[in-house]
């Protein structure tokens, strides 16, 4: 789907976007990227290809690169899922799309497999809370671990 909401058990529905066409379908102009920085990195300085579809109607659109299909000819499909759809349908910002504020860049191929410990040193944004059960265990023991465990911001 083309929001960052990978949701593998929903509908998905299939746009199809003429690349000839100056406009483009739904309100997919609200996705275009205004974040100053992004238009920076990203478009000015050809630091990525990230948001460039081989289509002047989609290109500085945020959209997921794997959810578009180039089609023969001048066409493109785009895979939205329902919930994306009815709220372009309405004029309304997706929950889930990367143009509402969910981007933080692409990472670097050397950094693909890292463990989750290294992926918590590195990152800049943490969780505050980590949940953990405890199966088979005592209910004293529970509330032990429950009184000394803490969250601290970094």
């Amino acid at each position: 789907m083309v929001c960052s909401h990978q949701i593998h058990d929903t509908e998905v529905m299939s746009v199809i976007v003429d690349s000839n066409c100056p406009s483009l379908p739904l309100h997919f102009d609200l996705l275009f990227i205004t974040d100053p920085f992004i238009i920076q990195s990203c478009i000015i300085q050809c630091n990525s290809a990230e948001f460039v579809f081989d289509c002047n109607a989609l290109d500085g659109v945020m959209l997921y690169k794997p959810a578009l299909h180039h089609l023969h000819g001048a066409n493109i499909r785009l895979d939205i899922c329902t919930q994306f759809h009815a709220s372009l349908s309405k004029g309304m910002m997706p929950k889930f799309t990367l143009a509402n504020n969910l981007y933080r860049g692409n990472l670097p191929c050397q950094f693909h497999d890292l463990t989750w410990v290294e992926e918590m040193v590195c990152t800049q944004y943490r969780y505050t809370a980590h949940i953990t059960c405890l199966f088979q265990s005592h209910i004293l023991l529970y509330q032990m671990f429950y009184m000394a465990t803490c969250a601290c911001m970094r």
